[in-house]
């Protein structure tokens, strides 16, 4: 009795979230093909739908075009999975590095706040760290992004903003890997880790936000390595196995909440 209402609690839990899950996307996606934000004036622009829905269907097919052509390259090569993930993880991280150096951006609103009070704490000003009347007595959750930002300034020994946006290749480069590994956990289809690359290997708003001086690259990073991992974990043979990628998995996680 108790075995069947875990299960049905468990069914229920589990419905819940797909549904929500499904309830929010669709939201995101219809009011994306009608709406886009324009940030140099803050105010909600419309779109045309048909051209939105347009370019995207045109761009899906040319990658679905291309995952059939590699496909049929595959049967020559079989590594060519492995062939593609260090070339995509190559020009992501190529990319992201020449936008980084490119762009020469500053950190500015919340970021420049979070920056600056991690180089006071590098420098030894805990001022900051008041409870109240400062920025981190309005703003709490963000004081373990600060911690973890004046640790990297003291292991790299710099204040230069720019190291945390070299930081942020590296997570790029770690969202992309992760990406790749749970797709390879969860479909034995190479189309879908051939569309999966080439759509990684396109997917710009990431790799622009390498300047972004914040927590959500490193998040999204961790929170897909930490997925990789809990994957990992279920289908590992051994028992050191499972710990090790339990770790991971938690690890992961807790970083991820950290940025956040």
């Amino acid at each position: 009795m108790k075995k069947k209402m875990a299960l049905h609690i468990n069914n229920f839990a589990e419905w819940t979230v797909i549904i929500i899950l499904l309830v929010v996307c669709c939201f995101l996606t219809i009011t994306s093909l009608f709406y886009h934000f324009e940030e140099h004036t803050s105010t909600i622009i419309k779109d045309n739908p048909l051209i939105s829905l347009f370019a995207v269907f045109l761009f899906l097919a040319i990658i679905g075009l291309l995952s059939r052509l590699l496909l049929s390259v595959y049967r020559r090569f079989p590594y060519l999975d492995k062939v593609l993930l260090v070339i995509t993880l190559s020009w992501v991280c190529g990319f992201s590095y020449v936008f980084v150096i490119g762009a020469k951006t500053l950190p500015c609103s919340d970021a420049k706040s979070v920056y600056d009070i991690a180089v006071r704490m590098y420098n030894g000003d805990m001022g900051a760290v008041v409870p109240t009347g400062s920025y981190l007595s309005l703003w709490p959750f963000q004081t373990g992004m600060i911690f973890i930002f004046e640790k990297l300034m003291r292991i790299f020994n710099t204040t230069d903003s720019m190291m945390l946006q070299y930081w942020n290749i590296f997570y790029i480069g770690l969202a992309v890997l992760s990406g790749y590994g749970f797709i390879q956990m969860i479909t034995n289809r190479l189309e879908a880790i051939l569309s999966y690359f080439l759509l990684a290997g396109t997917f710009f708003p990431v790799f622009l936000y390498a300047t972004s001086i914040y927590g959500d690259v490193p998040a999204l990073s961790l929170m897909m390595f930490s997925f990789w991992m809990f994957l990992a974990s279920k289908r590992a043979t051994s028992l050191f196995q499972k710990i090790v990628f339990w770790a991971f998995t938690m690890g992961g996680a807790v970083l991820a909440c950290t940025y956040r």
